[in-house]
């Protein structure tokens, strides 16, 4: 049976000690991640105009403990092809393979990642951004820019209607 890695957009590929991806897993796990887009009242490095961060959402869990369970919003679509480099090691051959986004974990946020030669990787959301198919990424931004469009017509109308 094929070892299944999982592996954040901060983790070395090399680095298959589950051990640590796990320990990763826990502090990002816990984390209350801001999802709002950067509001550009600092200079933490982000890119105040990038569209797409808008894509990632919370959703309350229902049924869930009262302490604010919280499930996180698949933007990657089942299916959704990839790419990634790996490296040469043991196992492996050095190259790209290709692969398909089988599942997401709504409570983790992980992707689970089929290859091409069977081998399974769960990825996170940032990793996904960076192995996801550049044509993907393309129609995700198409998209997101004509609901923008489509959202700024209807307040427009609202408006006149007033």
């Amino acid at each position: 049976r094929k070892k299944v890695r999982r592996v954040t957009a901060d983790s070395d590929d090399d680095d298959d000690d589950d051990f640590v991806a796990a320990e990763k897993r826990k502090s990002t796990d816990s984390m209350d991640l801001d999802t709002s887009r950067d509001s550009g009242d600092d200079d933490d490095g982000e890119d105040d105009d990038k569209p797409l961060k808008d894509l990632k959402k919370k959703a309350n869990v229902k049924g869930g403990s009262s302490r604010g369970a919280k499930k996180l919003v698949q933007v990657f679509a089942d299916g959704t092809p990839i790419k990634k480099y790996f490296d040469k090691t043991d196992i492996s051959d050095e190259g790209w393979y290709k692969g398909k986004v089988k599942s997401f974990d709504v409570r983790k946020g992980w992707y689970r990642i089929l290859y091409e030669d069977g081998d399974a990787e769960d990825v996170d959301e940032a990793t996904m951004w960076q192995i996801a198919d550049k044509k993907v990424l393309e129609k995700m931004r198409r998209k997101q820019l004509a609901e923008q469009a489509t959202s700024v017509v209807e307040a427009r109308k609202e408006k006149e209607r007033a």
